[in-house]
């Protein structure tokens, strides 16, 4: 569901540049918002889940995206988009990252191998669907995309009444020293830095070119088949 906010909006850029008057160089924008929010947020939604539990967190942080995707596709103005696209932000924070937390605290072994490989397969589909899903929509206008992060209200749903969850351990007072030093001890290794600085060079290569295609690109509703097409000609994909 995080990935949607981020890959369903490209197709629209051009079409939203032009309905809003925006400059390309500011269209980025856009991105942006929606992204920084998730950088700062997704180490406190882990300590807040850790703490108080993980619906307490993934419902609100659900329904928040959602709420913030309407509110983006009604903006009357790019100051109000950009404002509610922090809010989506902030309520995608937490959604990957505790996806990845359920499945740990859900199997073990083998099981946990299968069902972390099935996510990151769910995120590779997702990458290349929901582009094409939303070029499909922007031919309609620029606001029909941002509705698609309506999807987070039944997946709410079956969180509360259809996930079920081992109970956490009882923790003490947390320690936020700890916790930093705990990270710290996580990635103070070569291959884990390695893997995260490929990891960045892999998003800039793929989306940084992708959007600022997208911003020269004229016809909208291309745009979803192309980032389709290159999602599959990747070979990192």
């Amino acid at each position: 569901m995080a990935v949607l906010g981020s890959s369903s909006i490209g197709p629209v850029l051009p079409s939203l540049a032009r309905e809003l008057k925006i400059a390309p160089e500011q269209i980025g924008l856009v991105i942006t918002a929606f992204v920084i929010p998730i950088a700062i947020g997704t180490p406190i939604a882990g300590v807040l889940a850790d703490r108080f539990g993980r619906k307490q967190i993934l419902v609100p942080a659900l329904l928040l995206f959602a709420l913030a995707g309407v509110v983006c596709a009604f903006a009357p103005n790019f100051r109000t988009l950009l404002e509610w696209r922090f809010v989506q932000g902030i309520g995608a924070a937490p959604l990957e990252s505790l996806a990845l937390t359920v499945i740990s605290d859900l199997y073990r072994g083998k099981k946990l191998t299968s069902a972390m490989a099935f996510n990151g397969s769910a995120i590779g589909i997702s990458l290349a669907v929901y582009p094409l899903i939303s070029g499909g929509l922007a031919g309609l206008g620029w606001r029909y995309p941002f509705l698609l992060s309506l999807a987070a209200v039944p997946i709410a749903l079956l969180v509360i009444f259809a996930l079920k969850l081992p109970p956490l351990p009882q923790q003490s007072d947390f320690n936020f020293q700890v916790y930093l030093r705990n990270i710290y001890q996580s990635i103070n290794h070569r291959q884990v830095v390695g893997l995260l600085f490929a990891v960045l060079a892999l998003f800039i290569l793929l989306f940084g070119a992708y959007f600022s295609r997208s911003c020269r690109n004229d016809r909208a509703h291309r745009i979803g088949w192309c980032r389709t097409i290159c999602r599959y000609r990747s070979p990192c994909s």
